[in-house]
């Protein structure tokens, strides 16, 4: 059973961080083009979304990999992903103008 919660944390873990690291950079890049004047707000968003969700991977890593509490740390990869959701979503119903088309 703790090879299976081994796998499917380090699944997790690799495939959430990969994609918030793309995510942070991508959003660095484009904060600092100066053609996405109208889209600064979304990548506001997007970045304290994806900081406070990296922030949650750390402290998943600790809990997993180094402490070896495999389920905790299993339990904090899926909520940094729902604070993520939530975060940028909710951010942009409730300050921004979203257009999504």
């Amino acid at each position: 059973m703790e090879f299976l919660l081994k796998i499917v944390y380090y699944a997790l873990l690799a495939i959430t961080t990969l994609l918030d690291v793309f995510y942070f950079c991508a959003t660095l890049l484009g904060l600092i083009d100066p053609k996405s004047a109208g889209k600064k707000q979304e990548d506001l968003f997007m970045l304290a979304a994806t900081a406070i969700s990296m922030a949650i991977l750390y402290k998943a890593y600790q809990m997993g990999h180094v402490q070896g509490y495999w389920g905790t740390g299993i339990w904090l990869v899926v909520g940094a992903i729902i604070s993520f959701i939530v975060i940028y979503v909710g951010g942009m119903l409730m300050f921004g103008n979203p257009r999504w088309q």
